[in-house]
């Protein structure tokens, strides 16, 4: 992750781990390595034991909504990262994770 996620705060990380959710959930499975990606994640940002609990719920079924438009312009290029390594975790890329790839990219882009 390139962008300073030490300067993010602790809802902009939880919220980056949530779309790497999104983005997981886009073909409605979790792939095991897309699983150990977003925990990976989730270790990496430093989140909390009750946000990781959280983001273990939205592995388990759908995470919440998600508004990319909410993103802090600085931290956009962070979301994509998350968002790709999410997608490509598993080695390959659905129709459906594709298009959500894209409609998540174009907006934060």
């Amino acid at each position: 992750m390139h962008a300073d996620v030490s300067q993010m705060s602790p809802e902009t990380r939880l919220d980056l781990v949530k779309l790497a959710c999104v983005a997981a959930w886009s073909d409605f499975e979790i792939a095991e390595e897309e699983r150990t990606f977003v925990l990976q994640l989730a270790t990496d940002l430093a989140l909390d034991v009750d946000e990781v609990l959280r983001v273990e719920s939205w592995l388990k079924g759908p995470p919440p909504e998600f508004d990319p438009n909410a993103i802090e312009p600085e931290y956009k290029k962070a979301f994509v990262e998350a968002l790709m390594g999410a997608v490509m975790a598993d080695g390959r890329i659905d129709p459906e994770e594709c298009l959500t790839m894209g409609l998540i990219r174009d907006m934060l882009t």
